[in-house]
């Protein structure tokens, strides 16, 4: 087997094509490509751009919309519900935590619920996009069930990952992004074949999940009256 190394720049270029030859709206494919080139270089294989293929497949058999209708409905001055019309969750994601930003400029915190999603990949990258904006960013989500309980028979539990992240003076922002139990998924080594630059090379339900920006001195309030009541 002969190995070849591919810059980043080069793999994102690959995914944007292969999205693009899918009728993948810009939008949506800008957010999936970042998502998932920025999730493998930050060494997070098991959600990075191994799993291109699958969502192609996805496409394919009608089960992720490449051309969503987003509907944003207000519940209240720092939070939303967004319908993402069944599209990639790495954009519904996205969409929502640009929101989320959006209302904690204007009242300090703002909070999304997505639904009507797709899987959304690494929710670091939900976060990083608050903490880049000098805000802490918080994402997560329900998953299938894949962990029993205690003493259980059959599985109940989802892995149910959170991510936090804030900035951080001088260097790159910290970033927790984890799931709530052992690992379910193993991934051993990746193999992706390019033949050429241009492209020759899950599932549709309602899910529901959160992100949350807060402006830094509003939370460092919260974090105060917290404390101080306990």
């Amino acid at each position: 087997m002969i190995t070849q190394v591919v810059s980043h720049e080069v793999l994102k270029e690959f995914c944007k094509a292969a999205l693009t030859k899918k009728n993948v709206r810009t939008d949506v494919i800008a957010h999936v490509s970042e998502s998932l080139i920025q999730t493998s270089l930050r060494g997070v294989d098991s959600h990075g751009i191994r799993l291109l293929p699958h969502y192609l497949r996805a496409i394919d058999s009608g089960r992720i919309n490449p051309k969503p209708s987003y509907n944003f409905t207000k519940t209240s001055n720092s939070t939303v519900k967004l319908d993402a019309d069944h599209t990639f969750g790495h954009a519904a994601g996205a969409e929502g935590m640009l929101k989320a930003i959006s209302l904690a400029n204007k009242n300090g915190m703002g909070s999304i619920v997505v639904y009507n999603s797709t899987h959304f990949g690494a929710a670091a990258y939900f976060s990083l996009l608050a903490a880049n904006q000098n805000m802490i960013g918080i994402s997560f989500t329900h998953a299938d069930s894949l962990m029993l309980s205690y003493f259980g028979k059959r599985a109940y539990f989802g892995t149910n990952p959170i991510c936090f992240a804030a900035p951080c003076e001088g260097e790159e922002p910290f970033c927790l992004d984890m799931a709530t139990s052992r690992p379910s998924n193993l991934i051993s080594s990746t193999t992706i074949e390019i033949s050429t630059p241009s492209f020759s090379a899950s599932y549709r339900a309602k899910l529901k999940w959160f992100s949350i920006a807060i402006k830094r001195p509003e939370f460092a309030s919260i974090l105060a009256s917290h404390s101080s009541i306990s």
